[in-house]
């Protein structure tokens, strides 16, 4: 999948990634979800901004913001 510097954020029953170096330094900009039935990566839609690697990340309630 990804070589280092993904965030890692727990999510439902399992956890996603976000972002990480895919190899060559080259920074992603994907975000997917781990799924442990079947031991398989699911990319999600959307995508960070701009692609990064070495960065933090965290689930927030969607109600703490007036969007």
């Amino acid at each position: 999948m990804r070589e280092a510097g993904s965030a890692v954020v727990p999510f439902d029953d399992s956890f996603i990634i976000v972002g990480g170096e895919m190899g060559g330094g080259n920074k992603n900009e994907s975000i997917y979800k781990y799924e442990l039935e079947t031991e398989n990566w699911t990319k999600l839609p959307g995508a960070l901004s701009l692609p990064a690697n070495e960065m933090a990340a965290m689930m927030v309630d969607e109600s703490h913001f007036n969007c």
